[in-house]
C-alpha cells in the first residue's frame, strides 16, 4: 500500500479531509496507482487498530533534515507497532507529477517571503525593497561580477509556478488570467529583472533548495523562498547575516499558500496506511515534524505558540492575511505547466510576454472549457 505526502510546500498536520495537492512532490510504490483519498479525521479506529502489512510513503523533499525527520517518525512507529511496517521512498517531484493527478489541499499557511542578505544591502546603500520598482533597483545595486541581486526558483514545473504566481496575484490577476493586463505586467517585470542583470537566468535550473544554497553561499543578495529553508540556513550558515520581509508588491501585497497532505492510494493496505497516519498527525509527532522541517502547523491547537518570539517566522504568520492558493481543481497540473512554460520562455528570451501569455491562456481556456 502506498501513502503519498502530497502537496505544495508542507503546511503540515491538518486533520481535515480534502484531497492532496502537488507542488514539490511526494511519491509511492504500487502496482497500479489510479486514485487517492485523504484519510478522514474520523477514520475507523477498529480497522486501523487491527491493520497489518507493509506501507510505503512517497515523498519529494530534497532537504536532508526533512528526510531525517520523516525517517525518525517512521522508525518510532515501526518499533512501537506490530503488524504494520512503514518505509519511505524518495521520488523527484517531476516524476511524481507525471504519475498522479491531485486536487486541492486543505488547511494551508503562507510559505513565501523575501529573504535578503543584510550586509549586501547595507553595502549597496539600499533599504529592504517593498515594491517592484524598489526590488528592481535594489537587485541591480547589489549585483556584482560574483553576486546576482535576486532570484527565485523558476523551473518549468509546479515548483517554478509556485514562485512565479505571487507576481501575477500582486497585480490583481488570478491564476487563470495570465493573458490579462496583470499577467502581461508580471511577465514584463520578470523580463526587466532578467534583462537588467538583476535576476540570473540560472534560476530556470534551480530548485528552491538550490536557490537557498546559492543565497547562503553568498552568490545571491535576495531570494524568494519558504519556511522550510530556515532550519538548514540557521544550522549550515550561522555567520550569514540575513533577514526576511514580505514579497515586494505591485498593486497589492501577496504571499503563496502551500500545503501538503498525507494521501492514501485506494485499493491497497488502506487500514495500515491509516494506522500510520493516526500516529503521524498526533500532537507530539506532528510538532516534532514541524520543528524539524521549519513548517507552521495548520492545526491551530499545535500552531498556537509554536514559534512564539521568533521574529523570522512571525513574518510568515503576518503574511497569512495576504496569502493565496493555487487551484483548486484536478486539472491544476496542466494549468501550472502552461504558466511555467510561459515564464520560462520569457526568461530565456524565446518569447515576448505578449506571445507567451497568449499561448498559455489558450491552454488554460481549453482546460477550463472542458470542465
Amino acid at each position: 500500500m502506498t501513502v503519498c505526502m502530497a502537496g505544495m510546500a508542507l503546511a503540515g498536520c491538518g486533520s481535515g479531509s480534502g484531497q492532496g495537492a502537488a507542488s514539490d512532490a511526494p511519491q509511492a510504490e504500487n502496482s497500479a496507482v489510479e486514485s487517492q483519498t485523504e484519510p478522514a479525521a474520523d477514520a475507523p479506529a477498529d480497522g486501523a487498530a487491527s491493520a497489518e502489512g507493509n506501507v510505503t510513503i512517497w515523498y519529494y523533499w530534497e532537504t536532508e533534515g526533512h528526510q531525517e525527520a520523516l525517517n525518525h517518525i517512521i522508525d518510532e512507529f515501526n518499533s512501537s507497532n506490530s503488524g504494520v511496517t512503514v518505509e519511505a521512498k524518495y521520488v523527484p517531484f517531476a516524476d511524481f507529477k507525471k504519475q498522479l493527478s491531485i486536487g486541492a489541499s486543505a488547511a494551508e499557511l503562507p510559505d513565501l517571503v523575501l529573504f535578503y542578505n543584510k550586509d549586501m544591502l547595507e553595502t549597496a546603500g539600499c533599504e529592504v525593497p517593498a515594491s517592484w520598482d524598489e526590488l528592481l533597483e535594489t537587485a541591480k545595486a547589489c549585483t556584482t561580477d560574483t553576486v546576482s541581486g535576486f532570484a527565485h526558483c523558476a523551473l518549468q514545473n509546479e515548483e517554478g509556478t509556485f514562485n512565479f504566481l505571487p507576481w501575477m496575484w500582486s497585480t490583481g490577476a488570478t491564476s487563470y488570467e495570465i493573458n490579462s493586463e496583470g499577467g502581461i505586467k508580471a511577465l514584463n517585470f520578470v523580463k526587466d529583472m532578467v534583462d537588467s542583470g538583476a535576476m540570473t537566468k540560472e534560476a530556470i535550473n534551480w530548485t528552491q533548495g538550490d536557490t537557498m544554497h546559492q543565497f547562503i553561499a553568498g552568490n545571491l543578495a535576495m531570494m524568494i523562498n519558504g519556511t522550510w529553508q530556515i532550519p538548514t540556513m540557521r544550522e549550515d550558515a550561522p555567520d550569514v547575516n540575513w533577514g526576511v520581509a514580505p514579497i515586494p508588491k505591485d498593486a497589492q501585497p501577496v504571499s503563496g499558500l502551500g500545503g501538503e497532505n498525507y494521501a492514501v492510494i485506494a485499493g491497497g493496505n488502506e487500514e495500515g496506511a491509516i494506522k500510520f497516519l493516526e500516529y503521524a498527525v498526533s500532537g507530539d509527532t506532528c510538532l516534532y515534524m514541524m520543528h524539524q522541517m521549519g513548517y507552521i502547523s495548520s492545526d491551530s491547537t499545535i500552531a498556537e505558540g509554536q514559534f512564539e518570539g521568533d521574529e523570522v517566522y512571525q513574518v510568515f504568520v503576518d503574511q497569512m492575511q495576504y496569502a493565496q492558493a493555487r487551484g483548486p481543481l484536478p486539472e491544476w497540473p496542466e494549468i501550472s505547466d502552461a504558466i511555467s512554460l510561459a515564464f520560462n520562455k520569457v526568461i530565456t528570451g524565446d518569447s515576448e510576454p505578449e506571445q507567451a501569455v497568449e499561448e498559455a491562456q489558450a491552454t488554460i481556456d481549453k482546460i477550463m472549457g472542458e470542465k
